[in-house]
């Protein structure tokens, strides 16, 4: 007898209904590639860790904490928690039994953990943690006896074999970072509006903020010392000429509604003082209605070159724009 062929549906040969036009291409690849760049599809390490070893060998192998002591102390995990990271006190005493019953009722929860490896290579034991902490907080409590599941401990769970080997698991995402202005915005990103309050998101951008002021900084000696500038070039003019910089951006920076500032006083000194050239040593000072007198700009003695010591992200901009400014201006009149 004869078979019937399965039923296939026939579309018609122009397909021009699939097109796209040029607008709805361009829309189609910008999301396709916010997805594939997105940084929690960025690679990374996936371990599965059991749960009955996971305060023992599971978790401290990965973590970032005083190895010169052979016995890990209790809550040695909280020694690898990044700065930036909110303190492990936020869940209620409820939410903890809750989530420990998921947990031994067969959640799998993930915890995600980082590390900086900037050009380098990653190292196995060098990871904090990123995300997870209350849960682990959770886990640990009950790990320690301090919660209960269903009137037993862990201790008691684990003699009874409720809890094997085998039972139950903690799964880790390992991810490395270039940076650590990096991995404080990828903790952002997956937290705020979210999870975390105002609060603890205003502590990880304080935090970021001071990082990449510290990079700009450093950025700005470098390029200093790169372009082959040093202080046996540097004339009287020079540093009027950068305190004219200043006064611009300064200006500017209070428009902006940030502090208005200044220049309170220039100190200088030079290796070859009859011709003002070669400088020793200058420092630049701002006043404000606050101050009387903050560190502006300062060429140290020893080759250091500071910039505003005391300033936040948004007040430190000035004195670094001026500064590249003024690198760019002396390089063209070497030129």
């Amino acid at each position: 007898m004869q078979q019937s062929r399965p039923f296939t549906k026939v579309y018609p040969q122009d397909k021009s209904y699939l097109k796209l036009s040029k607008k709805e291409q361009d829309t189609k690849s910008r999301l396709r590639n916010l997805i594939r760049f997105s940084n929690y599809n960025r690679s990374k390490d996936t371990v599965t860790v059991f749960f009955k070893d996971l305060f023992n060998r599971g978790l401290y192998s990965y973590l970032n904490y005083d190895k010169s002591e052979q016995d890990i102390k209790e809550w040695e995990f909280l020694q690898s928690v990044p700065a930036f990271q909110r303190s492990n006190d936020k869940w209620s005493e409820q939410m903890q039994v809750s989530f420990v019953n998921n947990v031994m009722l067969g959640l799998n929860t993930t915890i995600i953990l980082s590390e900086v490896i900037g050009d380098g290579e990653k190292m196995v034991g060098n990871y904090l943690i990123l995300d997870g902490l209350q849960r682990l907080t959770a886990l640990y409590r009950f790990y320690l006896g301090e919660i209960k599941w269903q009137g037993y401990t862990f201790q008691q769970l684990c003699d009874m074999k409720v809890i094997t080997f085998a039972s139950h698991h903690v799964t880790f995402h390992l991810y490395n970072f270039k940076t650590e202005i990096e991995q404080v915005r990828f903790y952002i990103d997956m937290n705020e509006n979210i999870t975390h309050s105002e609060n603890d998101i205003k502590r990880a951008y304080e935090y970021l903020e001071s990082l990449e002021v510290m990079t700009k900084t450093q950025q700005a000696r470098e390029k200093f010392k790169n372009l082959g500038l040093d202080y046996s070039l540097i004339t009287k003019d020079d540093i009027f000429k950068l305190i004219d910089f200043l006064k611009i951006e300064l200006k500017q920076s209070a428009k902006d509604g940030n502090l208005e500032m200044q220049i309170k006083e220039l100190r200088i000194s030079y290796l070859n003082p009859s011709q003002k050239m070669g400088l020793k040593h200058a420092f630049i000072s701002v006043e404000s209605a606050y101050f009387d007198r903050r560190q502006g700009i300062s060429f140290e003695e020893n080759g250091f070159i500071g910039f505003c010591g005391w300033a936040d992200g948004a007040n430190h901009k000035p004195f670094l724009t001026a500064f590249d400014k003024w690198i760019n201006w002396k390089l063209e009149q070497i030129k």
